[in-house]
């Protein structure tokens, strides 16, 4: 397993993004004002 704990660390931030992303796109169907949607998709999955 090449598992690394730094790799780790730097994830679980843009994880935590990820997923106000999401809460962000279903809210952007009455308030479209959140540029960052698509950033969850370009995150690499560890």
């Amino acid at each position: 397993m090449d598992f690394r704990l730094r790799d780790w660390e730097n994830y679980q931030l843009p994880t935590v993004n990820c997923q106000l992303s999401t809460v962000n796109y279903q809210l952007s169907t009455i308030y479209p004002f959140f540029p960052n949607l698509l950033s969850c998709k370009e995150l690499p999955i560890p």
